[in-house]
């Protein structure tokens, strides 16, 4: 069941995710949900590389500060996500 997963998340979900992405112009919203895709993807590098081009177009939006705290979770930083999550409740 896990590969299959995988190949679905893969092969199905990431491009039609790519395809919506495209079709939104404002910002932060299409770079939080071009981050999305690659973290659904497993392409963690380059979901990290995108989070921090968002985080500069919009480093105090609080749904960005909230995508930041979860990227540094998945990367085993928990006490920075808590300092950047209790940032973005305070927004």
């Amino acid at each position: 069941a896990f590969v299959a997963n995988a190949w679905f998340e893969n092969e199905i979900i990431a491009p039609l995710c790519r395809e919506q992405a495209a079709k939104l112009s404002a910002q932060p919203d299409k770079g939080l949900l071009e981050t999305y895709c690659f973290v659904r993807a497993g392409q963690m590098d380059q979901a990290q590389k995108k989070m921090e081009q968002v985080r500069d177009q919009a480093p105090r939006h609080p749904l960005v500060q909230a995508w930041a705290s979860y990227m540094l979770d998945q990367q085993q930083q928990q006490e920075q996500a808590s300092v950047i999550l209790g940032r973005a409740m305070e927004a």
